[in-house]
This record gives C-alpha cells, sequence and structure tokens, in this order.
C-alpha cells in the first residue's frame, strides 16, 4: 500500500519536476505519522492497566448507592475475564479507526481548500483544457 501511495505521489510530482522525492521507509515519511501516533497510542491503551482487572479479579457491581459499590463485589470466571478484556480491546479498536478516519478527513478538507483556494493552478487549467479537448504547451 506504501509503495502504491508512494507511487501516486511521484505522479503528482511529475506534473511540476523530473526530480522524484526520496523513497523513505515508512516508519519516517512524514506523511503517516499522526496514523502511526494512533496506531500507537491504541496499543498502548491495550496494553497498559486500563484493561488489567480490579484487585483481586473482582469488578464492582452496579448499585444506585456509593457506600455499597465497595463492598459488593462478585468474583469473576476466567471466560468473563476474557470478555472484559476483549471489550477493551474493541472500544480501543473503534477508537484506533475513529482517529484514522478524523486524520484522513483533515487532510482532505485541507486538499480540498487548496484546490478551491486557486493554489493549483496549472493542474486545474490542464484539466479544463482536456475537458475541451486542447493541449497546453510550456
Amino acid at each position: 500500500m506504501y509503495d502504491r501511495w508512494y507511487e501516486l505521489k511521484c505522479e503528482v510530482v511529475k506534473k511540476y519536476t523530473t526530480h522524484y522525492p526520496e523513497k523513505v521507509p515508512l516508519s519516517v515519511e512524514e506523511t503517516f505519522r499522526p496514523i502511526k501516533n494512533a496506531v500507537i497510542k491504541a496499543a498502548l491503551g491495550i496494553g497498559s492497566d486500563d484493561i488489567t482487572l480490579p484487585k483481586n479479579d473482582e469488578i464492582p457491581v452496579e448499585d444506585s448507592s456509593d457506600e455499597k459499590k465497595t463492598q459488593n463485589r462478585k468474583k469473576q470466571s476466567p471466560s468473563e475475564q476474557e470478555e472484559y478484556r476483549k471489550r477493551i480491546a474493541r472500544s480501543y479498536a473503534v477508537s484506533l479507526l475513529y482517529s484514522i478516519s478524523g486524520i484522513f478527513e483533515t487532510a482532505c478538507n485541507k486538499e480540498s481548500e487548496q484546490l478551491s483556494d486557486g493554489i493549483d493552478r496549472r493542474l486545474q487549467r490542464e484539466i479544463e483544457a482536456k475537458k475541451m479537448g486542447e493541449t497546453i504547451y510550456y
């Protein structure tokens, strides 16, 4: 997928110059840093103490009175513990997907604003010329 992204990036750069950007490792590529950070954040959350069970493998039982919450605890079976861990992991996975969707939305909005602001006029002229069946010579 990274290779395909690099090919598309080179196609855009080819419109302006013959010097292609150096292909750096994915871990160093600035464009993917927000995604990398979101993945790391989710992984740290899954591996953190947030996913461990309260003391003695017990969880509070839902109760309306605050003073009884600490007294009313029930022991979890291994299957309940596993289900608890799965719920937490699913929560972090959904959070990760939400973060990544926000990153893509921000990038698309930024790109759209740049095109509407006329920053890339040369490319817009070429697109319009192709639509009209004309050729632009530079």
